[in-house]
């Protein structure tokens, strides 16, 4: 891992965060979690959003490995910020479900993003927000119930192109964080 991820000087709020080289498959981090949580991270990238299917953040079911248990995924596609279910490939895309680059989140690069997140594995809901702003388009009601054991965040690459990430000023919890602490 000591290839694809290191600390770096590039700070959200200091002076260091988590660099990701998203150059092949999966480079992610996990920590241990419960079936419903609450998270943030702030993240960054070296490139717009692009139009290939990549993750940065997911719950999932399993052990960690990508092939293994349920994954609930939020990351790019389609040149938007999506959220994505691996075992049939369903997704919600936050301009609504039009598969083309026009409309939903974009992320542009050398920007800090406060991505915020919600798991309820039992209760089968996901919500996203983005600078405080909940995605709409991206908030599901019907995925599960799951048992979510650990949460990854880095960057998985399913096609497109490499891609840097920075992650910073994570926060996993039973109650919303915010991204102004």
């Amino acid at each position: 891992m000591g290839n694809y991820v290191k600390l770096d000087s590039t700070g959200h709020s200091g002076t260091g965060s988590v660099k990701v080289s998203g150059t092949d498959f999966s480079q992610m981090l996990g920590v241990a979690v419960p079936s419903k949580f609450w998270g943030r991270v702030y993240l960054k990238s070296d490139t717009d959003i692009q139009m290939g299917h990549n993750t940065y953040v997911a719950a999932v079911s399993g052990t960690g490995d990508p092939n293994d248990g349920e994954a609930i995924r939020i990351g790019e596609h389609q040149c938007q910020l999506e959220l994505n279910r691996k075992s049939d490939d369903a997704e919600k895309l936050s301009n609504g479900g039009m598969y083309t680059c026009s409309g939903g989140v974009k992320l542009v690069a050398n920007t800090w993003y406060c991505l915020e997140f919600y798991y309820d594995g039992p209760g089968r809901e996901v919500r996203v927000f983005v600078d405080s702003k909940e995605v709409d388009a991206m908030h599901v009601t019907d995925w599960g119930p799951y048992d979510y054991k650990l949460f990854k965040f880095g960057f998985e690459k399913y096609h497109g192109n490499a891609k840097t990430m920075w992650y910073d000023d994570l926060a996993l919890g039973a109650e919303r964080a915010g991204c102004g602490t």
